[in-house]
């Protein structure tokens, strides 16, 4: 393991290739952007389906959207997290793991967290404990340009093949959120990680 720190942008339930790239060092710091970025995965995440690829996108509080990050609240307006929720069972109740996971990501989801970070934070821990990572995590604020070459280099990433629920009507789809690989894998999914 290398001693350094690694910077990520912290995303709800963020792609494979985040946690592949975070269990190379002991640090992950964290970004708080001075500006909310749009159209990112901070607030959305990518899921495979029998109809191929789909992502969820969580409302936000249009007052907060142009504050930094962690200034940025949920909007609970509509019933968000019970649509994702009946999403998320639709799609993976019949992935072989779902059942053993499933409920910890849906009772966050049900706790109606008020702001983005910390929802997103709350999952990354959860996953944290179901793929048994340790990592310092800190937090720093950086701008949105600095970021740029990260986040275009985890974007373009293809992992490596794994068992996904919908296999027997579509294609392998890479660079789902983490929960797609903890849902279908299980206890392997961190080996898989591992050897990317």
């Amino acid at each position: 393991m290398n001693t350094e720190k690694i910077i990520l942008p912290l995303y709800f339930a963020p792609p494979i290739i985040w946690f592949a790239e975070a269990i190379q060092f002991k640090e992950v710091i964290l970004v708080n952007d001075f500006k909310f970025p749009k159209q990112t995965l901070r607030n959305r995440l990518n899921y495979g389906s029998f109809q191929g690829l789909k992502s969820f996108t969580i409302p936000l509080n249009g007052d907060t959207k142009s504050n930094k990050f962690s200034e940025v609240l949920i909007d609970y307006k509509t019933d968000w997290s019970k649509q994702f929720i009946k999403t998320f069972q639709t799609t993976y109740s019949n992935s072989p793991f779902y059942e053993y996971y499933g409920y910890k990501f849906e009772s966050i989801i049900n706790s109606n967290i008020e702001s983005l970070w910390e929802l997103c934070l709350a999952f990354l821990n959860l996953i944290f404990k179901c793929l048994k990572i340790e990592l310092l995590i800190t937090t720093q604020e950086f701008s949105t340009k600095e970021l740029v070459s990260i986040e275009k280099a985890l974007t373009l990433y293809q992992n490596t093949p794994y068992y996904q629920v919908f296999n027997t009507s579509q294609p392998f789809i890479p660079n789902l959120s983490i929960l797609d690989l903890i849902f279908n894998e299980g206890p392997d999914a961190i080996q898989l990680i591992k050897n990317i």
